[in-house]
């Protein structure tokens, strides 16, 4: 019953991140088509990286009072809504031409609503693993699981998009909300709840310990990370004189290229390693750091997919540190309020990162990377001068 349940939250997690990135090749032509501006495309991803920064810690109580069955369930319920409502608008929009009319419609349903929306499903699933497994290896390789769903999800998606795109943007707005509300249906009936119960002094508890440099980290790690789908798909448009069709194909290749090494780092190399949290992280950032040079220099789409793929190497070793590593700290009844801030953490990076990248993509389609590759040389420095503040029992 208990491996059954971590599957289906590990098919929960594939499923709502692959629906959320089948847009990513997609969102750069379909913004163009529509006569958007760049910085209109990044709004999608801030709104709803800014509403679910605000709401996961929020969701974290949800989770601790209702379980994650029901948050999650409810969750997907609403990301295949949204999906259709966005869908539906765009359709609107492409056929009659008003885009300036539809934008903030299309902005609330795609950002602010499918961005509450998906932060529950982080949030509870997060919380799930926690709860259901112990502090130490197990928790590491479940975490790593969870990642690697994660990376499954970054394949499915961008390549889905690609092959919707090349025959209909619409294809690609309109299907995925289809998987979303299948496996909605099958969380309800056979994910568990876990067996955390608030404590009256989780508050106290939960901010007693120290918890705050991982959440840091797990700002710089996202920040780097939420833009790179838009990034590419204007990166490889622009720098190689393709047309909406082929720019998306090319963006699409490259991050299902980040999304197999990921999948397979997280689901396997983490596991064979065996290495402490931040042991990951610290090899991780710096593999991540000469990634993004490689982007930024890339003469051709086939070294950008390259580059990509060490990128998803780096990140998809630190991203499993950074998130097993805090929840050696905290108890099994405080995982659902830590889930939600460490989700939130992620939400804020998810906003820095394309509000300081859109607009360097202005000024040189190679400074917002090389931009990201100075923030992970920085996260070397803050990860060596805040080694005393980390676990020293699990972190390594």
């Amino acid at each position: 019953m208990r491996g059954r349940s971590l599957a289906v939250a590990y098919v929960a997690t594939a499923t709502v991140f692959s629906a959320q990135l089948v847009l990513a090749p997609v969102l750069p032509s379909l913004t163009r088509t529509l006569l958007l501006t760049e910085f209109q495309a990044g709004l999608f991803v801030t709104v709803s990286s800014a509403a679910l920064m605000v709401v996961s810690p929020l969701w974290g109580r949800v989770v601790t009072r209702f379980g994650a069955r029901r948050v999650a369930t409810l969750s997907m319920v609403g990301i295949a809504v949204c999906q259709l409502a966005f869908a539906g608008l765009a359709q609107v929009a492409l056929a009659d031409g008003r885009s300036a009319a539809t934008f903030p419609l299309l902005l609330a349903c795609r950002a602010l609503g499918q961005g509450v929306a998906a932060a529950a499903t982080s949030v509870a699933v997060i919380s799930y693993l926690s709860q259901n497994t112990a502090a130490g290896a197990e928790r590491v390789r479940a975490l790593g699981m969870f990642g690697a769903a994660l990376g499954l999800g970054t394949v499915l998606g961008p390549a889905l998009g690609s092959f919707l795109a090349s025959q209909s943007l619409l294809w690609a707005l309109y299907v995925p909300a289809l998987p979303v509300a299948v496996v909605a249906v099958v969380v309800w009936r056979w994910l568990g709840d876990g067996h955390g119960v608030a404590s009256a002094g989780e508050r106290g508890a939960l901010r007693a310990v120290q918890v705050w440099p991982y959440l840091a980290l797990g700002v710089v790690l996202f920040t780097v990370l939420a833009p790179v789908p838009l990034l590419l798909g204007f990166l490889v448009q622009d720098r190689f004189h393709l047309s909406a069709e082929a720019g998306a194909s090319g963006a699409g290749l490259a991050l299902v290229a980040y999304g197999l090494v990921s999948l397979v780092v997280q689901a396997f190399v983490v596991r064979w390693l065996a290495w402490p949290p931040m042991r990951l992280v610290r090899v991780g950032v710096p593999i991540s750091l000469v990634a993004f040079v490689g982007i930024a220099v890339a003469p051709n789409l086939a070294v950008v997919v390259l580059a990509t793929g060490l990128f998803g190497l780096g990140h998809g070793l630190a991203i499993p540190g950074y998130t097993a590593a805090p929840t050696f700290a905290v108890a099994s009844d405080q995982q659902g309020r830590l889930a939600g801030f460490l989700t939130s953490a992620n939400g804020a990076g998810s906003i820095l990162g394309p509000l300081l990248a859109t607009p360097l993509y202005g000024i040189s389609p190679a400074v917002p990377l090389l931009a990201n590759a100075a923030l992970m040389a920085l996260l070397l420095v803050f990860v060596g001068l805040s080694s005393g503040n980390w676990q020293r029992s699990h972190t390594g």
